[in-house]
């Protein structure tokens, strides 16, 4: 991204590895896309965030990671993107 407004969009887990060097208070991740696919159906935006999607501090860094089976075990978390110079709060 640049400045202004950008949209990180997601499709699959397959597009996973992304790093995002300068993620701000407008920017989006948009996850929509991978949540769509069945193991993730039957849920509200929220839930699937709460089950599914974990932001994990790394350094100086934030991963994103997401519940690759959706069985919401948290034993198969993926890191979808690494976002650089960011802390959690």
């Amino acid at each position: 991204g640049n400045a202004g407004r950008d949209t990180f969009a997601y499709t699959s887990l397959a597009e996973a590895g992304d790093r995002i060097l300068d993620l701000n208070r407008e920017d989006l991740i948009d996850l929509r896309g991978i949540f769509r696919a069945s193991e993730f159906r039957g849920r509200t935006d929220l839930d699937r965030f709460s089950e599914f999607v974990e932001l994990k501090q790394v350094g100086a860094t934030v991963e994103v990671r997401i519940d690759r089976d959706g069985s919401g075990s948290s034993t198969n978390f993926t890191t979808l993107a690494t976002i650089q110079n960011a802390t959690l709060r």
